[in-house]
């Protein structure tokens, strides 16, 4: 085997992924499934079984858990925004990854993918020709439409629509002079 082959075999594929103050940064490339956090594996390093299945949704929801290796260093939040930034970070390392060599999905999942989003398409079709009043609009509208598709794949459509590649940036606000919190004040006596 070249040393090409090698690299083609072991390429990596990086996503950042943010919630709250976490940041997590996620290495993927094909192998059988190890997961290792802060070199600790997924399940010694959350306690939780909640935030091992958030961590790990977008690879058992496209049926991949067993088909990639991820490396992941995380810090800052706590477990649960951790287990947030890596998902968001899987997500964002599976797009770089279809990217740059379609994954092989598993073809009952595929068919689905395609059912979605031909209803979507379907809906999308019918909501715009009924507010659209000019044809020629309309025309353009679809075609549009069918372009952003096509431009989309199916893994980047159905992540998007399981809210996998929406980063929450809801942070906690901070405290204010004069208050016990952020907003919390002290109790009002009149005299």
């Amino acid at each position: 085997m070249t040393a090409a082959e090698k690299q083609k075999q072991t390429l990596r594929f990086y996503g950042t992924g943010k919630r709250k103050t976490a940041i997590a940064r996620v290495y993927l490339w094909q192998g059988k499934g190890a997961v290792q956090i802060n070199g600790k594996d997924l399940k010694s390093y959350f306690n939780r079984k909640s935030s091992q299945m958030v961590a790990m949704q977008p690879l058992e929801m496209l049926r991949l858990a067993n088909k990639y290796d991820l490396m992941i260093k995380v810090h800052g939040g706590g477990d649960s925004s951790q287990a947030g930034a890596i998902r968001l970070g899987i997500a964002r390392a599976l797009l770089k990854c279809d990217d740059a060599k379609p994954i092989a999905l598993d073809p009952e999942l595929v068919l689905e993918m395609q059912a979605e989003a031909n209803n979507q398409s379907a809906n999308a079709n019918s909501e715009t020709t009924d507010a659209m009043l000019d044809t020629d609009t309309a025309k353009k509208v679809t075609a549009k439409t069918a372009a952003a598709a096509t431009e989309n794949s199916l893994l980047h459509q159905k992540l998007r629509r399981l809210g996998f590649l929406t980063r929450d940036a809801r942070k906690v606000e901070r405290k204010k002079v004069g208050l016990h919190k952020a907003r919390k004040a002290t109790q009002f006596s009149k005299r």
